[in-house]
C-alpha cells in the first residue's frame, strides 16, 4: 500500500514552505511519494497506483482532464485543505465543488474548528485535523534568544483591516507608539518566492521574530491558526491578540488577548503589564513555546495524520 502527495505545479515558489513542503518531506520520511500534478497525472505515476492506495491531493486540482482523470482513478482519495474560505467567506466551496466531482473518501482539515468540521460533516465528509505543524528541532535554548532580544514588537504579515482586523488594530496602536516601545515592521513577503518582498521567509523569519519580545498575529477573519501562532513559539516571541477557538486552552491563556473589543485605555494597560515585568514574561514565553512544541511538532503530528490514514480512521465521520 503506497500514498502519494500530489502538489500544485507551482509549490516551489510558494512563499509558505512551512506549510507543503515541509509536511510533505516528514510524509516522505514514511514512505510517500511526492510529485506536482504534472508529474503525477501525466506521467508514470498515476499509472502504477493500485486500488488499495492513498491519493493526497493538496489544495486542490484545476487542469479538467486530470480532474477527470482522477475520478476515474481507482484509489483511496484524500483532499488536504488549508484555507477554508476565500474572501466571499462561503466555507470550503472549492473543495466541496471538486468533492462532488471526484468524491474524496476524507479531507485533511488545516482550520479544525468546530464550525468546519460540522459544516463538512453536514455535507458526508469524513474528515482528519490536520492543523499547522512545525519542526522545532534545533531550537536554541530560551536563554540565548533572551540575551539576544533587540526590541520590542515586530509588526509582520498582512495588515488588512477586514481580513486581519485584530492584527490591523493592534499595528495601528504600536505604529504611533514608538516612543514607548521599539517596533520593527516587515511587510507581507507575497506569495511567491520569485517576487518575494525580502529574504525573511521561513528560517529567517522565525530568526527575525525571535530578536523581539512580542508581535500581534490573530486570527484573522476566519479562526485560523496561523503559522505565525508557531513560529512566534519556536522563536520565543509571545502572539497578542485573539485565539484560534481549536488552540490548546493552556496557550490560549498565555496569549496576550489583547486589540480585540476592549477600550484603547484597557488594551494599552494590557500591553503595559506585559512589558513591567520581563521575568514574567520570559516565564510566560518558554511555557508557550513547550505546549506548542507539545501539540503542533511537526513530525508526531504528520505520523498521526500517516497512520489514521493508513488505518481508514477519522476524527469526524458524518451521522
Amino acid at each position: 500500500m503506497k500514498t502519494y502527495i500530489v502538489f500544485p505545479d507551482d509549490v516551489q515558489d510558494f512563499m509558505p514552505v512551512n506549510d507543503m513542503l515541509l509536511p510533505a518531506h516528514e510524509f516522505s520520511k514514511h514512505g510517500a511519494i511526492c510529485a506536482t500534478s504534472e508529474q503525477f497525472f501525466n506521467g508514470e505515476l498515476i499509472t502504477n497506483v493500485k486500488e488499495a492506495d492513498t491519493v493526497i491531493i493538496y489544495i486542490t486540482i484545476k487542469a479538467e482532464d486530470q480532474i477527470e482523470k482522477f475520478k476515474n482513478l481507482k484509489c483511496y482519495k484524500v483532499l488536504r485543505n488549508v484555507d477554508p474560505a476565500k474572501s466571499d467567506g462561503i466555507l470550503f466551496k472549492n473543495d466541496l465543488n471538486l468533492h462532488r466531482k471526484v468524491n474524496f473518501n476524507c479531507m485533511l482539515i488545516g482550520v479544525c474548528s468546530e464550525r468546519n468540521l460540522n459544516h463538512l460533516a453536514k455535507k458526508g465528509v469524513k474528515t482528519i485535523k490536520f492543523p499547522h505543524v512545525l519542526d522545532f528541532s534545533g531550537q536554541p535554548s530560551p536563554d540565548d534568544v533572551f540575551s539576544a532580544k533587540e526590541g520590542d514588537i515586530i509588526l509582520s504579515g498582512q495588515q488588512h483591516a477586514k481580513f486581519y482586523p485584530v492584527r490591523h488594530r493592534l499595528g495601528e496602536y504600536f505604529l504611533h507608539q514608538e516612543e514607548k516601545y521599539s517596533v520593527c515592521f516587515l511587510p507581507h513577503p507575497g506569495f511567491k518566492l520569485s517576487e518575494s518582498r525580502h529574504k525573511f521567509i521561513g528560517p529567517a523569519y522565525i530568526n527575525l521574530v525571535s530578536k523581539f519580545w512580542a508581535g500581534p498575529v490573530g486570527t484573522g477573519h476566519a479562526d485560523g491558526f496561523h503559522m505565525k501562532f508557531l513560529e512566534f513559539a519556536k522563536a520565543y516571541t509571545l502572539p497578542i491578540g485573539n485565539v484560534p477557538s481549536y488552540m490548546d486552552e493552556r496557550a490560549k491563556n498565555l496569549v496576550l488577548q489583547a486589540g480585540i473589543d476592549e477600550s484603547d485605555s484597557e488594551m494599552e494597560k494590557l500591553i503595559f503589564d506585559l512589558f513591567s515585568d520581563k521575568e514574567k514574561l520570559m516565564e510566560r514565553i518558554v511555557e508557550y513555546s513547550e505546549i506548542l512544541k507539545e501539540t503542533n511538532g511537526l513530525q508526531v503530528n504528520v505520523k498521526r495524520v500517516f497512520d489514521m490514514i493508513n488505518n481508514r480512521e477519522y476524527d469526524v465521520i458524518p451521522k
